[in-house]
This record gives C-alpha cells, structure tokens and sequence, in this order.
C-alpha cells in the first residue's frame, strides 16, 4: 500500500486489513507500506501500532501508482513471494473478505488469472472493483469477467508477475491499475471479480 497524509484512515484501513488477515491460517503475510512524505505522523503511528509493517518513505512525488511500484519492488526484493496484494488504505475491509478471496482464487485452479476485490459505498452500491468494455460496472454477483480493473484489492500470484512485473513507470497517479490489467488481458490472463464485496469506500471523485 502507498499513503499520504490521512493518518486516521490509514490506521482504519490497516486494522482492517490485520483483521482480514487473521481470519487465514493457511497463509502468511508481509506489509510493505510507502509513505509518500507524510507529515502528519502517519508513518509514526504506523510503526507503533503495526511494528510488522516495513515502511519505506518517499519524498512526495510518487503519488498512488509510484508509491505502489516502490513498495512492490521492494517486496519483491525481500523475498519471492507466491502472492503480491493490492491495498488501498481507505478500504474498510470486512473480515472475511481475504478469506474469500483465497478460496475464490484456488477454486479457480489456474494460474493466468488476477482476483480484484469488489466494493460498495456506505450505502451499500457498488464503488470500486471493475468494470466492462462498455465502461459499466460489473457487480460482484455476476459472471465476475471485467476488463478495466481498480486497484484497491487486487491479488497477484508469481505466475503473473513474473509475465508482467511492476506497474509500469510511465505512470505517476492514476491509470496503472487499469494498464495493469489491460496488460494482463493482452497475455491471455483472465480479471475476474469477487463474488461478494470484500468491504467499504466511498468513491472520492465523480470519475470511473
């Protein structure tokens, strides 16, 4: 995850997120976090409460899609893992949500396929997760098959990134999750969506 100034929702998020996490036995997890030059002590309070988190700072240039790439690089320089997850920290995760996820990717049974959590807002409609060619939301209870992906819980196992490594550097903000994935569709890698929500956030802008 990468984060800037919201301290609070930070610490919302990744309470969230340790909770989902304890719901799994069969998996562990590393948290690398970018701060991209907080200033309002995010980075401090992170490191008291989650001393687990390996945070690497950066210096207020990376925005969401640098700071994602540093911390995925970083990762995958610590060790080589069999799964790399996608966080927003402004995602309220419910508690089972990793949970499904999991289960939901090995019921699948291939490698060529990335999972993207989907999302509702505090009324319950859909918010974040992926959407059609025709640029209409897939809902969670449908064939699960998107072609534009967001970025707020996406689950990437080796196989993946080995045939598609890192967010690509052409992209500063926005637009990397969607390349991403658009990538993904051009290697013969299937997006599919959650079957059921994975928790809340309120979009923060009136565009897809």
């Amino acid at each position: 995850l990468t984060v800037f100034n919201r301290k609070s929702v930070t610490i919302k998020g990744l309470s969230s997120l340790n909770k989902a996490i304890n719901e799994i036995d069969s998996v562990s997890f590393d948290i690398f976090m970018t701060d991209d030059g907080s200033m309002d002590g995010t980075s401090e309070a992170v490191i008291q409460q989650f001393p687990d988190v390996k945070v690497i700072y950066g210096d207020g240039n990376l925005f969401w899609s640098g700071g994602m790439r540093k911390a995925w690089k970083t990762a995958c320089d610590y060790y080589d893992y069999d799964f790399y997850l996608w966080f927003n920290d402004d995602a309220l995760l419910f508690e089972n949500s990793l949970k499904n996820v999991f289960d939901f990717y090995f019921r699948l049974n291939k490698e060529q396929v990335i999972i993207c959590g989907a999302f509702c807002d505090s009324k319950g409609q859909t918010s974040y997760g992926g959407l059609d060619r025709g640029m209409k939301w897939v809902e969670p209870n449908s064939s699960g098959n998107i072609y534009y992906m967001n970025g707020n819980l996406v689950l990437i196992n080796k196989y993946v990134f080995h045939e598609l490594g890192l967010i690509d550097e052409i992209y500063v903000h926005g637009l990397g999750d969607w390349d991403y994935g658009l990538r993904a569709i051009e290697k013969g890698i299937s997006l599919m969506l959650t079957k059921e929500y994975v928790g809340i956030t309120d979009r923060h802008d009136n565009l897809i």
